[in-house]
Protein backbone atom coordinates (compact mmCIF):
# COMPACT_ATOMS: atom_id res chain seq x y z
CA UNK A 1 0.00 0.00 0.00
CA UNK A 2 2.80 2.42 0.91
CA UNK A 3 4.79 1.81 -2.26
CA UNK A 4 1.70 1.96 -4.46
CA UNK A 5 0.64 5.25 -2.85
CA UNK A 6 4.18 6.69 -3.13
CA UNK A 7 4.22 6.01 -6.88
CA UNK A 8 0.56 6.41 -7.91
CA UNK A 9 -0.77 8.80 -5.20
CA UNK A 10 -3.56 6.28 -4.50
CA UNK A 11 -3.88 2.69 -3.38
CA UNK A 12 -6.15 -0.22 -4.15
CA UNK A 13 -4.75 -2.23 -1.23
CA UNK A 14 -6.47 -2.43 2.14
CA UNK A 15 -3.98 -0.68 4.52
CA UNK A 16 -5.48 -1.98 7.75
CA UNK A 17 -2.53 -1.70 10.13
CA UNK A 18 -1.01 1.58 9.02
CA UNK A 19 -1.85 3.52 12.16
CA UNK A 20 -0.54 4.25 15.61
CA UNK A 21 2.82 2.96 16.73
CA UNK A 22 3.57 0.74 13.70
CA UNK A 23 3.01 3.74 11.41
CA UNK A 24 5.36 5.95 13.46
CA UNK A 25 7.98 3.19 13.53
CA UNK A 26 7.98 2.98 9.71
CA UNK A 27 8.18 6.79 9.42
CA UNK A 28 11.07 6.96 11.90
CA UNK A 29 13.02 4.22 10.11
CA UNK A 30 12.54 5.98 6.75
CA UNK A 31 13.65 9.30 8.27
CA UNK A 32 16.79 7.66 9.71
CA UNK A 33 17.61 6.17 6.31
CA UNK A 34 17.17 9.59 4.70
CA UNK A 35 19.26 11.34 7.38
CA UNK A 36 22.03 8.77 6.96
CA UNK A 37 22.04 9.33 3.22
CA UNK A 38 22.16 13.11 3.69
CA UNK A 39 25.06 12.92 6.15
CA UNK A 40 27.05 10.70 3.78
CA UNK A 41 26.17 12.76 0.65
CA UNK A 42 24.74 9.67 -1.04
CA UNK A 43 22.56 9.44 -4.15
CA UNK A 44 19.98 12.26 -4.08
CA UNK A 45 17.56 10.41 -6.38
CA UNK A 46 17.30 7.60 -3.81
CA UNK A 47 16.86 10.23 -1.11
CA UNK A 48 13.90 11.61 -3.10
CA UNK A 49 12.40 8.12 -3.23
CA UNK A 50 12.68 7.81 0.56
CA UNK A 51 11.09 11.26 0.92
CA UNK A 52 8.19 10.13 -1.30
CA UNK A 53 7.77 7.01 0.83
CA UNK A 54 7.66 9.12 4.01
CA UNK A 55 5.10 11.43 2.37
CA UNK A 56 3.02 8.40 1.33
CA UNK A 57 3.04 7.01 4.88
CA UNK A 58 1.95 10.36 6.30
CA UNK A 59 -0.80 10.93 3.69
CA UNK A 60 -2.10 7.37 3.34
CA UNK A 61 -5.40 6.97 5.12
CA UNK A 62 -5.93 4.07 7.45
CA UNK A 63 -8.95 1.84 7.14
CA UNK A 64 -9.17 1.39 10.91
CA UNK A 65 -10.56 4.88 11.50
CA UNK A 66 -12.23 6.03 8.28
CA UNK A 67 -13.28 9.66 7.89
CA UNK A 68 -16.67 10.04 6.16
CA UNK A 69 -15.15 11.47 2.98
CA UNK A 70 -13.10 8.27 2.49
CA UNK A 71 -15.74 5.62 3.17
CA UNK A 72 -16.46 4.82 -0.48
CA UNK A 73 -12.72 4.53 -1.23
CA UNK A 74 -12.35 2.16 1.73
CA UNK A 75 -15.28 0.09 0.47
CA UNK A 76 -13.56 -0.14 -2.93
CA UNK A 77 -10.38 -1.41 -1.27
CA UNK A 78 -12.34 -3.93 0.82
CA UNK A 79 -14.04 -5.29 -2.28
CA UNK A 80 -10.80 -5.40 -4.27
CA UNK A 81 -9.03 -7.27 -1.49
CA UNK A 82 -11.62 -10.08 -1.58
CA UNK A 83 -11.75 -12.77 -4.26
CA UNK A 84 -14.27 -12.04 -7.00
CA UNK A 85 -15.65 -15.56 -6.68
CA UNK A 86 -15.63 -17.67 -3.57
CA UNK A 87 -17.26 -20.80 -2.19
CA UNK A 88 -17.46 -19.11 1.21
CA UNK A 89 -20.78 -17.44 1.97
CA UNK A 90 -19.09 -14.85 4.21
CA UNK A 91 -17.17 -13.45 1.22
CA UNK A 92 -20.37 -13.25 -0.84
CA UNK A 93 -22.25 -11.58 2.02
CA UNK A 94 -19.40 -9.10 2.63
CA UNK A 95 -19.19 -8.12 -1.04
CA UNK A 96 -22.97 -7.64 -1.17
CA UNK A 97 -23.00 -5.54 2.01
CA UNK A 98 -20.10 -3.38 0.82
CA UNK A 99 -21.85 -2.79 -2.50
CA UNK A 100 -25.17 -1.95 -0.82
CA UNK A 101 -23.49 0.39 1.68
CA UNK A 102 -21.65 2.23 -1.12
CA UNK A 103 -24.89 2.63 -3.09
CA UNK A 104 -26.73 3.92 -0.01
CA UNK A 105 -23.95 6.39 0.85
CA UNK A 106 -23.74 7.66 -2.71
CA UNK A 107 -27.50 8.16 -2.89
CA UNK A 108 -27.92 9.74 0.52
CA UNK A 109 -24.70 11.56 1.33
CA UNK A 110 -22.88 12.40 -1.89
CA UNK A 111 -23.75 14.99 -4.50
CA UNK A 112 -23.75 14.23 -8.23
CA UNK A 113 -20.17 15.50 -8.42
CA UNK A 114 -19.04 12.89 -5.86
CA UNK A 115 -18.39 15.30 -3.01
CA UNK A 116 -19.80 14.78 0.46
CA UNK A 117 -23.03 16.72 1.00
CA UNK A 118 -23.09 19.16 3.88
CA UNK A 119 -25.38 17.89 6.61
CA UNK A 120 -28.44 19.92 7.34
CA UNK A 121 -28.63 20.45 11.07
CA UNK A 122 -31.56 21.97 12.86
CA UNK A 123 -31.34 22.62 16.54
CA UNK A 124 -34.37 23.34 18.64
CA UNK A 125 -33.90 25.08 21.96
Amino acid sequence: AICQYAVMKKTTIFPLLLCGQPRMLIINVARKIRAGMQSQNQNTSFEAVVTNIIRAIVNLSTDVDIPPKNICDALDRIEKSMPSKSIFSLVKISRKQASELREHLQNEYYSDSGTLKQPSVSVQL
